[in-house]
């Protein structure tokens, strides 16, 4: 399995994981792809406002600050799922 199947496939695990709400996987995987709030809220047709919201949540949830923490969690993730499959 490539890196880019195993990262897609881990959104959704970790959404069940940490009891995400589906509007808040979506969000998660726009902002693992690098998508701004801006960017994120013109394609969801949602405020920024509304993005911040969510993606506040998400952060909490998961137990992370900010962008550089949820990188630094999608890629021990991504390790730790990489390393079971061998």
């Amino acid at each position: 399995m490539r890196n880019e199947q195993l990262a897609e496939s881990l959104v959704p695990w970790i959404a069940r994981e940490y009891g995400l709400t589906k509007r808040e996987e979506v969000l998660l995987s726009l902002l693992e792809k690098g998508a701004s709030n801006k960017e994120i809220a013109e394609q969801e047709y949602i405020s920024v406002n509304t993005v911040k919201t969510h993606i506040s949540n998400v952060y909490s949830k998961l137990g992370v600050s900010g962008r550089d923490g949820l990188a630094q969690m999608l890629k021990e993730e991504l390790g730790r799922r990489k390393r079971a499959r061998f």
